[in-house]
C-alpha cells in the first residue's frame, strides 16, 4: 500500500482556531440546553469537551425526546431504543410496495426489555467509528448528578449479531415483553444437560431455571434469541395471571456479570407473519447446528467499538478501507482470544470483505439486503478509484460542439444578488461552480482569455464567502462545533430596491435566524444552521475552491484557513481536532453518508437523498488536495469518494438482476431517499420520476463517469426521458439538460441531438 492514514490520528484538513479564519464564534437559542440534558449526567463533560458529532447512526439518541420509539436507533441487524431503564430490541422483518421497503418493526408490541433492577439515569459516555457506550447510573433523584455509580452499561456497535449488557453492583436484571415469553436454559450448554422451561403453556410450571445459555421464544413474533449469562444465574418465571394476559417479565435477582442476546431463529415455527417473504428476499436465517455452534463459540468475545483506517494501493488504482473492530474477551482463557463474529453488508460483500474472514453459514435480513456473518476482526474494502480526476474519462467525441457551447457561455456571470453573496450557501455554491467548471473546460480548450475572466470573477464571488463578509456570513457555531451560515432574510423590496439581507448590519451575527428554535430556523438556508446538507452546500463551494487552487495559489494561501475550516467541517480525519466531529457525515459501516441534521429525531433514523452531490463534495476535496500538493487532504477525499461512489452503485443504483432490495421496490431502478429503516422513490420535492432519477446525477462533471453506471443509465434513460417530456416543471425548472447528459453516458450521438 502508498500512504496510509488512520481516522484517530491526522492526515488532511489542517487545525486552528475557527475565528482566526474571520468567521464569528456564535451561540444557538436556548432550546439547545434541552438536547444537551440528553446526554445525561455522565455525558455532560463528554459533550463539552469536543464537538457534536451530528450524524452518527446513533443520532437519535440525543435528539427529540432521546428515549422514546421515534428515539430508537438502527444497529443492524436490531432496531434498538436506549430508555432510561434500559434496552428494547426489536428484530424488524421487510415490507415492501412499489413506493418504498421498509425495516417494520413495532418496540411497543414485539420489543424485549432488556434492564437492571433498579432506577437509573442514561448517559452517553462515549462512541467511535462504529458504535455508541452507553451507561446508567443510581438514579438518586438528581439528574445532574454525574458521581453516582453505574448500574449497567452497553456497548452498541454495527455489524454486531449481540446486544450486551454488563451489569455491576448486584443490581440483577430482567427480560420483559408483551409477548408471551417461553424461556428454555441449555444449562452449560453442555452436552447431557436437561433442558428447564419456563413455559405458561406447560402442564407443570416451575418458578426458576437456572444455567448460563438459555433460548429465548416469543411467540407472537416467532422469533428465538439466545441469552447467554456470564457467570451462569437463576431466572425467576412469573407467569401471566391469564390467557389474555401475555405480556412476561423473566427476573435475574442479585446478579452481576455481563448479559447477551442474540437472534438465532426468525421463524421458528414457521408461522409468523413475516416467514411468508416475498420472492428475491433472503431466506429466513436458518437453524443450522454450524450457525448455532458458532454464536455459542462467540459469545465470550465482546465487540466494543471499532475505527476506520484507509491506504492507496500502490499496484491498483484503488483505496483499500479497513473497519478495524475493538473487542475484549469476557472470560479470559488461557488460550488466545479468538476473533469475534461480525455482519457483512452488501457492499462490503462485493468490495472483497468476505476474503478476510471466516463465512459462517446464514444470514440476517435487512432492507437492503442480507447481513452475512463471519468471524474476523475486521471488513476490508477494496474499492476502485479513477486514474484521472480533473479531465474526462473518455475522449470528446466533438471537440467543436464544445467550442460552441463555450462561446455561448463565456460572457456568464451572476445576478447581482449572488455577485453580492446576498442569498443561501447551497446555491451561491451551486452557481460559483458553475463557474469553476467552465473555466476548466475553458482551459481544456487553450481560450487562456475566457479562463482568466472566470478565474477573475471566481476569486470575487468565492472570497466574499470565505472571508466571513457575505451578507449572510459564515459564523461559527461553538455549541455544536460546525460552520453554519447566519442567515439571509432576503428583501428586494418587491424589485423596487437593491436586493438585501434585511436582518444584516453589525449586530447580524447576534441573532442568526439559522440557528433559532423551532421549523422556521431548522428549514432557513435549506437546514443549514441545523447541520442539513453540509456535504452538499459546501461541496460546492470547495469544488470552486479547488478551481483557483489550481490556477490561483496566492488565492488559497490568502484564504487557506477559512478553506481549512470548510474542510474540516464536513471531513475532519481527526479525533483529536475539538472544534469538529470527526467526519461528520460518512457513516464507514453502512458505507455512504447521512444528509439530514438535527432538527429532530425520526423512526426511520437518519437519511439522506442526493448521493451524486455527496459524491461532488469528496471530489472536490480530492481536487483541492491535488491542487495544493496536500497528499493526506488528497488521501481523505478518494477514500470518501470511494466509499460513497460504491455505496451509491449498490443501494441507489438499483440495476436489475443486482439490487438487493425487495423486487417489487426495486423494479423502480432507483432510489430517491434512503433512510436508516425506509428506502424511498421519491424526493424531498415531490414523486415525479425525472426529479428521482435526476436528483441521483447532479452535478455533471467527469466524476460523473465514475459514479453514473452506463447500466444502469441504458435501464432508466427511456423512463427519465418520458417522464421529462411529459412535465412542464422538468424542462422550466432546468432539469431537461440532466436528460441529455445521462444519454452523454451511452450514446453520444443522441446526446447532442438531445441538446439542440
Amino acid at each position: 500500500s502508498g500512504v496510509a492514514g488512520r481516522a484517530r490520528g491526522g492526515g488532511g484538513g489542517g487545525g486552528g482556531e475557527p475565528q482566526k479564519a474571520g468567521f464569528t464564534a456564535v451561540k444557538r437559542a436556548s432550546t439547545f440546553a434541552e438536547n444537551k440534558k440528553l446526554w445525561g449526567p455522565k455525558g455532560q463533560k463528554l459533550m463539552e469537551s469536543q464537538a457534536w458529532p451530528t450524524h452518527a447512526f446513533w443520532e437519535n439518541l440525543i435528539l427529540g425526546q432521546g428515549m422514546d420509539t421515534d428515539s430508537a436507533i438502527t444497529v443492524l441487524p436490531y432496531i434498538v431504543q436506549a430508555t432510561q431503564e434500559g434496552l428494547v430490541i426489536a428484530y424488524p422483518s421487510v415490507a415492501s410496495s412499489a413506493s418504498q421497503s421498509m425495516n417494520a418493526f413495532d418496540l411497543d408490541a414485539e420489543g424485549i426489555r432488556f434492564e437492571a433492577l433498579t432506577k437509573t439515569y442514561r448517559s452517553i459516555v462515549g462512541y467511535s467509528e462504529l458504535g455508541v457506550d452507553i451507561a446508567w447510573s443510581f438514579n438518586d433523584g438528581h439528574p445532574d448528578n454525574s458521581e453516582q455509580e453505574i448500574v449497567s452499561s452497553t456497548s452498541l456497535v454495527q455489524g454486531d449479531p449481540y446486544v450486551t449488557m454488563n451489569i455491576g453492583a448486584q443490581a440483577g436484571f430482567r427480560l420483559s415483553s408483551e409477548q408471551t415469553m417461553i424461556l428454555v436454559s441449555r444449562g452449560d450448554n453442555k452436552k447431557g444437560t436437561e433442558p428447564q422451561a419456563c413455559d405458561p403453556n406447560a402442564k407443570k410450571r416451575i418458578s426458576t431455571v437456572t444455567g448460563s445459555v438459555f433460548d429465548v421464544y416469543l411467540s407472537q413474533s416467532d422469533h428465538t434469541y439466545r441469552l447467554y449469562t456470564f457467570p451462569g444465574t437463576t431466572i425467576t418465571c412469573p407467569y401471566p395471571k391469564d390467557v389474555n394476559h401475555t405480556k412476561t417479565t423473566l427476573t435475574a435477582n442479585g446478579f452481576e456479570g455481563t448479559v447477551r442476546l442474540a437472534l438465532h431463529n426468525n421463524c421458528t415455527t414457521g408461522l409468523g407473519k413475516h416467514c411468508f417473504l416475498p420472492s428475491g428476499l433472503p431466506s429466513p436465517m436458518p437453524t443450522s447446528p454450524e450457525f448455532q455452534n458458532y454464536l455459542d463459540a462467540q459469545s465470550h468475545v465482546q465487540l466494543k467499538g471499532g475505527h476506520v483506517s484507509w491506504a492507496a494501493s500502490s499496484s491498483s488504482p484503488s483505496m483499500e478501507v479497513s473497519l478495524q473492530y475493538e473487542y475484549t474477551q469476557i472470560q479470559p482463557s488461557k488460550t488466545t482470544s479468538p476473533p469475534p463474529m461480525i455482519l457483512l453488508l452488501p457492499h462490503q460483500v462485493s468490495a472483497g470483505a468476505l476474503d478476510h474472514g471466516e463465512r459462517i453459514p446464514g444470514s440476517h435480513r435487512s432492507m437492503i439486503g442480507p447481513q452475512i456473518p463471519i468471524v474476523g476482526s475486521e471488513i476490508r474494502m477494496t474499492l476502485p478509484m479513477p486514474d484521472n480526476i480533473w479531465g474526462d474519462q473518455r475522449p470528446l467525441k466533438d471537440i467543436k460542439v464544445v467550442q460552441e457551447g463555450l462561446d455561448h457561455d463565456k460572457d456568464y456571470d451572476l445576478m447581482y444578488q449572488w455577485k453580492k453573496g446576498v442569498g443561501d450557501p447551497y446555491n451561491a455554491g451551486k452557481l460559483n461552480a458553475r463557474i469553476g467548471r467552465l473555466a476548466l473546460i475553458a482551459n481544456q480548450l487553450n481560450e487562456t482569455e475566457v479562463t482568466e475572466s472566470f478565474l477573475d470573477k471566481l476569486e470575487e464571488y468565492q472570497g466574499l464567502w470565505l472571508s466571513g463578509k457575505s451578507p449572510n456570513p459564515l459564523v461559527y457555531d461553538e455549541d455544536m462545533g460546525g460552520v453554519v451560515s447566519c442567515g439571509c432574510n432576503f428583501d428586494s423590496c418587491e424589485g423596487k430596491c437593491t436586493p438585501h439581507c434585511a436582518n444584516g448590519g453589525k449586530d447580524q451575527t447576534k441573532n442568526c435566524p439559522t440557528l433559532g428554535p423551532g421549523a422556521f430556523s431548522a428549514g432557513f438556508d435549506f437546514g443549514n444552521g441545523y447541520y442539513n446538507d453540509h456535504h452538499f452546500h459546501y461541496g460546492y463551494h470547495l469544488y470552486a475552491t479547488a478551481v483557483l487552487a489550481r490556477f490561483r495559489p496566492k488565492f488559497i494561501e490568502k484564504y487557506k484557513q477559512a478553506i481549512s475550516l470548510l474542510v474540516r467541517d464536513v471531513a475532519n480525519p481527526n479525533a483529536g481536532d475539538k472544534h469538529f466531529p470527526m467526519f461528520r457525515h460518512m457513516d464507514f459501516y453502512i458505507g455512504h453518508s447521512w444528509a439530514g441534521g438535527v432538527y429532530r429525531s425520526f423512526a426511520n433514523g437518519r437519511n439522506q437523498e442526493s448521493t451524486s452531490e455527496a459524491v461532488n463534495c469528496w471530489y472536490a476535496i480530492a481536487l483541492l488536495g491535488d491542487a495544493t500538493g496536500d497528499k493526506a487532504l488528497y488521501e481523505v477525499g478518494m477514500t470518501l469518494l470511494a466509499m460513497e461512489v460504491h455505496g451509491a452503485q449498490t443501494y441507489w443504483q438499483n440495476i436489475n438482476g443486482t439490487s438487493h432490495y425487495d423486487p417489487v421496490f426495486a423494479d423502480n431502478g432507483v432510489t430517491g431517499i434512503l433512510w436508516s429503516n425506509l428506502a424511498q422513490f421519491q424526493t424531498w420535492f415531490g414523486l415525479f420520476t425525472w426529479a428521482v432519477n435526476g436528483i441521483q446525477m447532479l452535478p455533471f462533471t467527469p466524476i460523473s463517469e465514475y459514479l453514473i453506471q452506463p447500466a444502469w443509465v441504458k435501464q432508466q434513460i427511456k423512463g427519465f426521458t418520458k417522464a421529462c417530456s411529459e412535465s412542464a416543471p422538468c424542462k422550466s425548472d432546468g432539469w431537461s439538460p440532466l436528460v441529455c447528459m445521462a444519454l452523454a453516458m451511452i450514446d453520444q450521438d443522441q446526446a447532442l441531438k438531445c441538446t439542440r
